[in-house]
């Protein structure tokens, strides 16, 4: 495994939540995105796991998205589960977006159907409602609502503040709309626990569109 560099980090102004908030159904969304998010585990040469963390497939060829930082130095190997415990090597690394702090890779599918998560055809918009699967381990799922306080369009991306605390293991998590689209991958919780970033939505719509079959 090609070795990661160190992550992008901003601070945003935390804004408060309005009452006229959409309202989503976080665990039937969770539930429509679970077969296609995967555990993901970092493996150094004696077989020690070095982290774990969260991804999602984003097309039916195998291809997988998460954070750079889910493999730390001295990552040997990496694998990705799905919920119902099949287990998939990583065989490259696709494409590694260091100013967003997102990777592509590409896991040995064989004869394995996968189910994508559809990436949003509309632009995230502050005051709306997400959910976030998180799933460092099958049997570790936590379902995570929140709503978008901040969006900020940078030369190198959009970065979307959300107002929701995310438990350990979810770097690299879907963070999806009310309809169970990704709007972007879950990066790192803030210092007032309170918060998280997210990003890459541009660049899954874009990788979703070329990937599609046909």
């Amino acid at each position: 495994m090609r070795r990661m560099g160190a992550a992008v980090f901003l601070i945003f102004t935390v804004s408060l939540t309005s009452p006229g908030q959409d309202q989503v159904d976080s665990q039937t969304i969770a539930k429509k995105i679970e077969p296609s998010v995967l555990s993901v585990a970092a493996y150094d040469k004696g077989g020690k796991v070095l982290q774990r963390s969260t991804g999602f497939f984003a097309s039916e060829l195998g291809d997988v998205i998460t954070r750079r930082r889910a493999f730390p130095p001295g990552t040997h190997r990496a694998e990705v589960r799905t919920v119902d415990g099949k287990t998939y090597q990583v065989i490259a690394v696709a494409t590694e977006y260091k100013e967003i702090d997102i990777v592509r890779l590409w896991v040995q599918l064989s004869s394995d159907k996968v189910k994508p998560v559809e990436a949003a055809a509309t632009a995230p918009r502050p005051g709306e409602r997400v959910v976030v699967l998180s799933m460092p381990e099958p049997e570790r799922k936590r379902v995570t609502e929140g709503v978008i306080a901040v969006i900020e369009d940078l030369e190198r991306g959009r970065f979307i503040q959300v107002n929701a605390n995310l438990p350990e293991g979810s770097t690299g998590s879907p963070v999806v709309n009310g309809k169970g689209e990704v709007i972007g991958v879950a990066l790192y919780l803030r210092s007032d626990h309170a918060t998280f970033i997210a990003n890459g939505a541009e660049k899954i719509r874009g990788w979703a569109n070329d990937l599609s079959p046909g």
